[in-house]
């Protein structure tokens, strides 16, 4: 027991700079990517989108924190209207304009995973979890009991019978 404890405190930091030393490799090579883009004539507000995502790619648990944002927030009426605000706002630019968009953006949010592998893991298995729970939760609510259709048939014999 006592070399497992010291192998997981000598390994852990290990790991973690690891982690830390590849992330910020790769957030030298977006940085360089994004310099280029900002110099691009491209919308302003997306500019701004991508500056924000490009330092918040730096929080290791930031996949967590979206992931909870999704999940406990997803049926306020404050969060669906900026979801489709931002849907719409994105709609109005051309294929090229989102297509160089959503290059970046991937380029940045993959710093993030090559940061914390096994948090963005553990989210996208939490997350599946739970839209698996959701899709059995409203199928089983459709499936009838027993008794149901007996009752069901009866109305229907009943109803026809005059």
């Amino acid at each position: 027991m006592m070399i497992f404890m010291i192998a997981v405190l000598i390994l852990t930091p290990i790991y973690i700079y690891w982690r830390m030393r590849v992330a910020s490799n790769e957030r030298v090579k977006v940085a360089s990517s994004l310099d280029a883009y900002l110099q691009e004539d491209q919308p302003e507000d997306i500019k701004r989108i991508l500056v924000s995502a490009y330092h918040d790619s730096r929080d290791p648990f930031i996949s967590v924190k979206i992931a909870y944002s999704f999940i406990s927030k997803r049926n306020e009426p404050s969060f669906i209207e900026s979801q489709k605000g931002i849907k719409h706002h994105l709609d109005s630019y051309s294929e090229e304009q989102k297509k160089a968009f959503n290059r970046q953006f991937a380029m940045i949010m993959l710093v993030n995973v090559k940061m914390a592998p096994i948090t963005n893991f553990l989210v996208a298995l939490v997350i599946a979890i739970v839209a698996f729970a959701r899709i059995l939760r409203s199928r089983l609510d459709r499936i009838p009991t027993y008794e149901e259709p007996k009752r069901d048939l009866a109305a229907y014999y009943y109803a026809n019978e005059a």
